[in-house]
């Protein structure tokens, strides 16, 4: 404490001599100066350890298993949509049309039951179902691939643990 009383007085003759005598100008000035040389790191700490006591806890983390291994979500070099079982829940989500309604960079068409045809970010094969070609849109349960020439199943999402779509980089 004595440093910053020193640096106090110091402000103030310094303020005193260059601003007039005692001007209010000069006063803000030393009073903001003085304040400069008091440590205020442990203060903000102890408040952001209080502020963190009180909320009761942070964030959960969310792990991905997109790319075959468990990882943070904030980790993951991708952009990547997660839907929880608890979200999936809170969301009223019941089925395929009802999730992917709340999911930004996907759209779908529909011709049928089983029959959706996906379209993220604006990519799509334009696929024919007559023709046996790739879809550019991967559609995964379980690491098994549900791609059948054109079209994917119509889920229903009882028992599902999280969805996870990756949007690319």
């Amino acid at each position: 404490m004595r440093s910053a009383s020193r640096n106090s007085s110091r402000a103030t003759a310094a303020a005193r001599s260059t601003c007039g005598h005692g001007s209010r100008i000069g006063i803000a000035v030393a009073a903001a100066l003085a304040g400069a040389g008091v440590p205020y790191a442990p203060a903000l700490a102890d408040g952001a350890a209080a502020a963190s006591e009180t909320t009761g806890g942070g964030l959960q983390e969310v792990v991905v298993t997109a790319r075959k291994v468990a990882e943070d979500l904030q980790s993951v070099p991708l952009s990547i949509d997660v839907f929880t079982q608890k979200d999936l829940q809170n969301l009223a989500i019941s089925n395929m049309d009802d999730y992917l309604q709340k999911v930004p960079s996907i759209s779908y068409i529909s011709t049928g039951p089983g029959t959706q045809l996906f379209v993220m970010r604006g990519v799509s094969d334009g696929s024919n179902p007559n023709y046996s070609n790739t879809e550019s849109t991967g559609f995964f349960v379980d690491d098994l691939s549900m791609n059948d020439a054109g079209t994917q199943p119509d889920l229903h999402l009882y028992d599902i643990e999280r969805i996870e779509i990756l949007n690319g980089p």
